[in-house]
């Protein structure tokens, strides 16, 4: 027997008996062996922060879900969004199958409210963001038709005149590399002239202004151009301001420290330097 056409004549009828497949089968079939899977199963974030997920291995739809939408919300695409702390589980269904990423969302740290030399809270105001005790809090309110914020001690009665924080935030188109430009336009329009002709209109008495300074300020990551006076009736200081000018992020932001001459505990002096220190664009 020749052992080689034997050999041959087998791998032959094994050939012969082999089913055939279309080429666009044999794919097909490939396909289907692939391991589906999600790219991600477990991952932190902080809030605010986004995370993509993909499931591979497959061609077929994907549905995707959220168990807890309060925690992280998920798109059509897969973009997973992180709302508030807590955890959620992301769901990604194919054919009835399910596969899932654990998510965890935590608070980002702010290091001004870790580092506060009080009991210290991050709150919103509007575009910005900034670091306050826990004693104060931020009012907001119109007036004139302009929103602003009251920021005070939180058992104060503004009525009887309580020292105070206010903050105003406008659109303007500024920036920091415009700061010299637009501090020479405050300076030329804010003018202890114009703060004496303005007081004395609003409170009905004639006042005068004393120690008027003007001066650039660093403080966080922006400079301030600020303005300094005390107001005078009948030969005794009745309050002290300071104004913060801030011009950045396409916003113009003016800060106004008013001392009444009423205790508050921090002091409204080291409030206002600790919350323009902390300031920060939300972006």
């Amino acid at each position: 027997m020749n052992w080689l056409v034997l050999s041959m004549v087998v791998s032959l009828v094994l050939q012969m008996a082999a089913p055939v497949l279309p080429i666009n089968q044999i794919t097909a079939y490939a396909a289907e062996k692939k391991t589906v899977k999600l790219n991600v199963t477990k991952k932190m974030l902080t809030v605010g922060k986004t995370l993509q997920l993909k499931v591979t291995g497959t061609t077929k739809k994907i549905t995707w879900s959220s168990s807890k939408k309060s925690v992280a919300t998920v798109s059509k695409s897969g973009k997973v969004t992180a709302k508030a702390a807590g955890t959620a589980t992301i769901t990604a269904k194919v054919d009835n199958k399910k596969y899932t990423c654990k998510v965890t969302v935590k608070v980002p740290t702010n290091k001004y409210v870790t580092n506060a030399p009080f009991e210290a809270q991050e709150i919103s105001f509007g575009k910005y963001s900034g670091v306050l005790p826990k004693a104060f809090k931020a009012t907001k309110t119109t007036m004139y038709g302009i929103e602003l914020y009251i920021i005070h001690p939180s058992d104060a009665d503004l009525s009887n005149g309580s020292s105070n924080i206010t903050m105003i935030t406008s659109e303007s188109g500024a920036t920091q590399d415009q700061f010299d430009t637009y501090k020479v336009a405050i300076k030329e329009q804010v003018t202890e002239e114009m703060l004496c002709e303005q007081i004395s209109t609003s409170l009905g008495v004639e006042v005068s202004i004393e120690d008027f300074t003007t001066k650039t300020v660093k403080k966080g990551t922006y400079s301030f151009e600020t303005i300094s006076y005390s107001v005078v009736y009948d030969n005794a200081i009745i309050l002290n301001q300071t104004m913060y000018y801030l011009f950045a992020d396409g916003y113009t932001t003016e800060i106004t420290m008013t001392d009444n001459l009423s205790d508050t505990n921090p002091s409204v002096y080291d409030v206002t330097d600790y919350l323009i220190s902390s300031l920060n664009f939300k972006k």
